[in-house]
């Protein structure tokens, strides 16, 4: 039997379009990557993650149906936005990120340690939008 999508119950709705949602933030991302010459930083790679984790929580639920994966599914949503804020306030300063892939404070180091940690940088950087 064909289910057009008026046909189906609204939670197989919502499932999909999260699904789909997912898949595309993950698509775009790659797209803003490869095909537009941005690559991303350490926190817009760990923001990917839980989109995955999300899109494919989603596949199961619509496969399997049942509870869990559409609560894993917003568990994951959930958890890249956290990412996505977080990531949102280190590019705005409001605070400081990680110092795998931030500036960081310059106070106190020596010109050979700060030439150090200039070559030991990242090329992207997590504080720069």
């Amino acid at each position: 039997m064909i289910h057009t999508l008026k046909t189906l119950p609204l939670r197989t709705q919502l499932i999909l379009f999260l699904t789909v949602f997912s898949v595309s933030m993950s698509l775009c991302a790659w797209g803003f990557h490869y095909l537009g010459g941005y690559p991303p930083c350490d926190l817009c790679l760990y923001q990917r993650y839980p989109h995955w984790t999300a899109a494919g929580a989603g596949v199961l639920a619509l496969m399997f149906g049942g509870k869990v994966f559409p609560y894993l599914g917003a568990l994951s949503a959930a958890i890249t936005g956290a990412y996505g804020v977080y990531h949102s306030g280190v590019e705005r300063k409001l605070w400081e990120g990680p110092s795998t892939c931030t500036s960081g404070s310059i106070e106190g180091l020596s010109a050979d340690e700060l030439f150090d940690s200039i070559m030991a940088a990242p090329m992207v950087r997590c504080d720069e939008i």
